[in-house]
């Protein structure tokens, strides 16, 4: 669950937020091998989080659209696998197209509530 508004940290997406505290569960910055699942294919940043944390795989519901970046969903159109090409380490990038139409219920229903606009 992203905590970015609610803890007014603009890097307090859901996958940050979720790496973040496997690290500090774990009492490591090392997560070599785990897997990131997500609804939303993540942004850059949570991205390079992914890569600097060591997760092997990152399994996603639905791509990143051009209307999700004119929504400011994303900071841009500058897709992970081009990222994930001119990295030193290559994760696994999955899209779970069977979940996409269960993942866009979830966000449409968020921007019913309100979206970016609800504190």
């Amino acid at each position: 669950v992203s905590v970015g508004f609610k803890n007014h940290d603009p890097s307090g997406h859901a996958e940050t937020a979720a790496i973040r505290e496997a690290c500090r569960k774990l009492k490591t910055t090392n997560l070599n091998g785990a897997v990131l699942y997500e609804s939303l294919e993540c942004c850059n940043m949570c991205f390079s989080v992914a890569y600097w944390s060591g997760i092997s795989k990152i399994v996603f519901a639905c791509r990143k659209t051009p209307e999700m970046v004119s929504k400011m969903y994303y900071e841009g159109k500058i897709n992970n696998k081009i990222l994930n090409n001119k990295n030193n380490r290559k994760m696994k990038l999955v899209f779970a197209g069977e979940f996409e139409s269960e993942a866009l219920k979830v966000v449409e229903e968020w921007e019913k509530q309100g979206g970016f606009d609800k504190k």
